[in-house]
């Protein structure tokens, strides 16, 4: 059951769509919003500058704007807007934003009763409980962990967020899509299965066609070799000529 449906049942009352009134914030030209602040430390990922890297080769004309509030962490790459709107003006730059990414809270919610497309990322709490209720689902992608082995805590503080769970470059490809913007995007990434970090050490992701990447991997090829050679990092399809990347550079 929804919360909303839980809240409503226990009140006793019906459910309608909110009336939220918008306060005009000034902003020109096109762009996309993103937060990342919440009432539950967990439920903050901690990869949107990952994110951002790698879409913004794709919306080079799109400004992403980062709402929230004074004092919460700049997004390295966004125009930072923290501190400065009210809930209302909030909620303008929501209503007429090209799309919204951010963790469960308010903004999605307002967003979703926009029917802005939306990105929105789930962790210590459930999508299927904590989405929003209101908007259109086919511009919404709502993202989370594999719950399978282990079920969403709903705590307050995770040892280790399950939201971070979330590849940066699945939520960027989603981001694109709803944006109907053709994407590819290849990838190396390094993985610490004691911190549970990812690094993303290369992110290709347009050669100035919008059709390949300058790494330009292939789905049909893959990796059949690896070798680390001092700080140097080895790779092959078995197909191109090996390539590779200084580790300590990254």
């Amino acid at each position: 059951m929804h919360l909303v449906e839980n809240f409503a049942l226990a009140a006793g009352v019906k459910i309608g769509k909110p009336t939220i009134e918008p306060l005009y914030f000034p902003i020109g030209g096109e762009y996309i919003t993103i937060h990342n602040s919440s009432g539950m430390e967990s439920k903050n990922y901690d990869y949107y500058k990952d994110v951002v890297s790698i879409i913004k080769p794709y919306i080079k004309n799109i400004k992403i704007i980062q709402i929230g509030q004074k004092g919460e962490r700049i997004i390295e790459g966004t125009t930072s807007l923290l501190g400065e709107t009210s809930l209302r003006q909030a909620a303008y730059l929501l209503m007429n934003s090209k799309l919204h990414i951010g963790n469960d809270s308010f903004a999605c919610h307002i967003a979703g009763a926009y029917e802005t497309p939306l990105v929105a990322l789930y962790g210590p709490t459930h999508k299927s409980t904590c989405s929003p209720f209101w908007g259109d689902k086919e511009k919404q992608a709502l993202l989370s962990p594999d719950y399978s082995s282990r079920k969403p805590s709903w705590a307050a503080k995770e040892i280790k967020k399950r939201v971070n769970e979330i590849f940066p470059d699945n939520v960027a490809m989603h981001a694109l899509n709803l944006l109907k913007i053709n994407n590819k995007l290849d990838l190396i990434v390094s993985y610490n299965t004691n911190s549970a970090n990812t690094t993303y050490n290369v992110v290709s992701a347009n050669d100035g066609t919008n059709l390949n990447t300058t790494l330009n991997f292939s789905p049909y090829h893959l990796i059949t070799g690896v070798n680390l050679i001092d700080d140097l990092l080895f790779f092959t399809d078995n197909i191109n000529p090996p390539r590779y990347i200084n580790i300590n550079r990254f």
